[in-house]
């Protein structure tokens, strides 16, 4: 065999070594095994070399001593590298941003930034990383290998880094603050979006229609809207949604759990965001003002159908005849006037109300579009396929199919509610 010829492979990431026993240690990187035992402190290693240099830390073979916190060392060379965590001594340097490191290896690693030098392939996918360490982690996507268990709810994680985060979860440590708010947060990932609630920076923008966002996650959300893409499906009735969050909210339709509380009059909502409109009915707060006319409005989709009157915007065209309209909610009952032997799930409807914490219902169905349409069209609605106003607004219409009376329609007003959205007269919830 010639010599530095690596003929031994790993079988899980084909990793190649010139000796077996370099294969035989490498090997336990991937399985967690670590059979050699400190006799002193019970740590373990995957290799007897490292539990030989680590025994020298018991010994008394540490001549070098740190006069700051002494911390022993083997080597002259390792106590001057430690020393610079006292000192702040960074003493290589960025040639072109000018950043400065505590050691050589930090800077080379940093100078791929530059760069854009990513040496680590993984050949499966054959995605490329600037560090072996992050093709080491992303290896284990595919190998689903997570030697990183947690102490407390045995969760495993592909990352120390992630264990380090969850276990924040059991100790409820936040150690990121924002020096404008003073919220904290457990990750520093978490910091950086909220900062960008003050500082209004948003990064993230859609290519198709150019709105931006302060997180990537939002993004990807969004670019459902185009798609209309809806992987997040319900087991119990197969509705779909485009993010995590609204299937959740959704489940509690089933559930009948209202989790969030009015502090004020107890009242309880399946969804925060509910539950922070329902709080502006006892503080009295309009946060949405007009900037045409300084009108304010309690929800953000209230101001929304407002400012239309100033535009004469008309963005909902009847599929039927040339009519236009400034609300989802007349359009869907002039439809239904074309034909009233259809039902309402023949037209463009939206679905039913289930937002997410992050959403505002622009145009809802209202008790008066409801009214109108059993007055009218004589027909049996499904209303899982309408978005209501409130959840409660569905709620309160299943309970019983002769929900509304005969004088309750009639009394109705058909007009889309005035600019202050006021709930019709025999619906009053706050």
């Amino acid at each position: 065999m010639d010599i530095g010829e690596k003929s031994f492979e790993c079988d899980i990431c084909n990793e190649r070594f010139s000796q077996k026993g370099q294969l035989t240690v490498h090997s336990r990187s991937h399985t967690g095994e670590k059979p050699f035992e400190c006799n002193i402190c019970s740590v373990k290693f995957d290799s007897k070399f490292n539990l030989t240099v680590h025994l020298r830390v018991h010994s008394d073979d540490n001549s070098f001593k740190c006069d700051f916190c002494d911390k022993k060392f083997i080597k002259r060379n390792n106590l001057l590298i430690h020393l610079r965590v006292h000192t702040g001594e960074k003493p290589f340097e960025c040639n072109i941003c000018l950043r400065k490191f505590n050691y050589r290896f930090d800077l080379r690693k940093h100078e791929r930034v530059h760069t854009g030098e990513k040496p680590f392939e993984c050949h499966i996918c054959k995605g490329k990383f600037s560090q072996k360490g992050q093709l080491t982690i992303h290896f284990r996507s595919h190998t689903g290998e997570k030697p990183f268990e947690c102490n407390n709810c045995s969760m495993k994680f592909n990352s120390r880094t992630d264990l380090m985060v969850h276990e924040r979860v059991h100790t409820g440590e936040k150690p990121f603050e924002c020096h404008f708010c003073k919220n904290k947060f457990s990750q520093k990932g978490q910091l950086t979006v909220h900062l960008r609630v003050h500082t209004g920076e948003k990064p993230f923008e859609c290519d198709i229609c150019f709105k931006k966002f302060n997180a990537k996650f939002d993004l990807t959300a969004h670019l459902r809207v185009h798609t209309g893409e809806k992987p997040f499906e319900c087991e119990l009735c197969d509705k779909k949604f485009g993010k995590k969050n609204s299937l959740t909210v959704h489940l509690r339709i089933h559930s009948g759990l209202k989790p969030f509380k009015c502090d004020i009059c107890s009242k309880t909502f399946i969804s925060r965001i509910d539950l922070n409109r329902h709080q502006l009915v006892h503080t009295g707060e309009k946060p949405f003002e007009c900037d045409i006319c300084k009108a304010k409005f309690r929800q953000k989709g209230q101001l929304t159908v407002h400012v239309r009157t100033h535009t004469k915007e008309k963005p909902y065209k009847c599929n039927i005849c040339p009519k236009k309209y400034c609300k989802k909610s007349v359009l869907t009952r002039h439809l239904l006037k074309h034909n009233e032997d259809k039902s309402i799930e023949e037209f463009d409807t939206s679905e039913r109300f289930v937002k997410s914490e992050d959403e505002y219902v622009d145009d809802p169905v209202t008790l008066a579009d409801i009214g109108v349409i059993k007055k009218e069209c004589k027909i049996e609605l499904d209303y899982d396929e309408l978005q209501f106003d409130s959840p409660d607004t569905l709620l309160g219409i299943k309970q019983e199919d002769n929900y509304f009376t005969d004088r309750e329609i009639n009394n109705v007003d058909t007009q889309p509610f005035n600019d202050t959205h006021e709930t019709p007269h025999f619906w009053k919830t706050e």
